[in-house]
């Protein structure tokens, strides 16, 4: 087991909402470095992770699911729980929020769930950290593998 992260000076955890069936954790800091305002208590959105779960996802949505993630269905059957996106203000990267929140998300609220997700960008460099691995002849699909699953796909 890796060592985990300290919070990086926040206040809390992230606060979840859930909205169309999406799970959306934003990390809130007081107003000291700022990018939008909530509500009238001074916090400020300095990050986001979206989570959706493909076993609660309507019908049509399944039938979408690799146009709108580029994860093949086969992937989110056995790895149901889909990090859509996670984002980190500019100016607050580099601090540790952004792997702070990931593991949040990862190993504390969906610790015994397969993941998938779609990673791009820096994100080829990041998730293999969290313990996620390249699914074969998928350019940019990693999983996290849990509970045993026998693996329908390779693994690079």
């Amino acid at each position: 087991m890796q060592k985990r992260l300290a919070n990086p000076g926040l206040q809390s955890y992230p606060d979840h909402l859930i909205r169309n069936g999406k799970n959306i954790y934003l990390l809130l800091q007081e107003n000291n470095c700022c990018f939008s305002k909530l509500f009238n208590n001074q916090e400020v959105i300095i990050g986001y992770c979206i989570v959706e779960d493909y076993r609660e996802m309507p019908y049509e949505t399944k039938n979408k699911l690799n146009a709108i993630y580029s994860i093949p269905s086969e992937i989110a059957i056995d790895y149901p729980i889909i990090i859509s996106d996670i984002m980190i203000k500019k100016s607050c990267r580099k601090m540790g929020y952004g792997r702070w929140l990931a593991e949040y998300i990862v190993f504390d609220i969906y610790k015994h769930e397969n993941i998938s997700l779609n990673a791009d960008g820096d994100g080829k460099y990041f998730w293999p950290k969290m313990g996620f691995e390249s699914v074969q002849n998928q350019k940019h699909i990693m999983i996290l593998n849990r509970i045993n699953t026998v693996i329908r796909c390779s693994l690079q």
